[in-house]
């Protein structure tokens, strides 16, 4: 089973999705997939990562469609932004946009994102959880913690000052913005005094 990544329909969208080096361009990388495909014989999945305001709408979508239909890959799997990205214009498709993405890309396209359904609830237990968990990996913003839970930033905000108040994080000012890290030692010996990112690399 191998699968490829194909974030981008377009050599613009590459440069600004993927970052690739100057001398890697998006046409030598939809080539290269084709080739493989045509001479590998195992299961071939295309895995598809969408970011809002990016390649999330229809246009950017049928742009990678092209290449897919090309490629035949026999699955095509929707995935999105589900935790605090390295970059802030990193922001994950709705569920509305993957289901979307699905149906323009055929049959063989499913959401693997870790979004969840409307009316679907999560006990507030599991989602300090989920925010203890995320800044256990890196200092996160209000912002950034929303975005990774896929969730309002209001009802964050309202867990995050729980955890507070139960000094089971603790927040911390850097650059004009907020940020919350886990209290405790070992907290303070993975990120010390540099600012969070530093401390998150």
């Amino acid at each position: 089973l191998v699968i490829p990544s194909l974030d981008a329909g377009s050599e613009e969208m590459f440069r600004r999705v993927n970052r690739p080096h100057a001398d890697l361009h998006f046409e030598q990388v939809a080539e290269g997939l084709v080739r493989f495909r045509r001479r590998f014989r195992g299961r071939f999945w295309l895995e598809v990562f969408l970011l809002a305001g990016l390649t999330a709408g229809d246009d950017e979508v049928l742009k990678i469609k092209a290449l897919a239909d090309e490629l035949a890959p026999d699955r095509i799997q929707l995935n999105t932004v589900a935790r605090p990205p390295t970059e802030m214009f990193a922001k994950p498709a709705s569920i509305e946009n993957l289901l979307r993405a699905t149906m323009l890309l055929g049959e063989r396209a499913e959401v693997i994102a870790e979004h969840r359904l409307p009316g679907t609830e999560v006990p507030h237990s599991a989602r300090s959880a989920e925010i203890i968990a995320l800044l256990q990996r890196r200092p996160c913003t209000l912002d950034d913690l929303a975005a990774g839970l896929g969730t309002h930033r209001l009802e964050v905000a309202k867990l995050v000052e729980q955890l507070v108040r139960k000094e089971t994080i603790a927040a911390r000012q850097h650059d004009q913005r907020v940020y919350y890290r886990v209290s405790g030692h070992d907290a303070e010996r993975n990120t010390g005094d540099r600012p969070p990112s530093e401390a998150s690399t």
